[in-house]
């Protein structure tokens, strides 16, 4: 549920980093994004790439994470 919640935000924590970045490199001054599809189109993919960051993360290191069998 937290990595769901924290992927939520991180995705418009990218988007703004990803306009930034762009604004930067080409001297725009602001960025006009067409309809809100496609705004939401690549907030989505920036939450898919949050999520699977931070399902790569499993515990804290030198713990394992699984049980033994028995």
């Amino acid at each position: 549920m937290h990595k769901l919640a924290l992927s939520l935000i991180g995705g418009f924590v990218l988007i703004y980093l990803q306009s930034l970045l762009v604004m930067k490199w080409n001297g725009y001054t602001s960025i006009v994004f067409q309809d809100i599809s496609m705004l939401f189109t690549l907030w989505a993919v920036n939450v898919f790439i949050v999520f699977s960051v931070l399902a790569g993360f499993q515990g804290s290191p030198g713990k394992p994470n699984h049980r033994p069998s028995a």
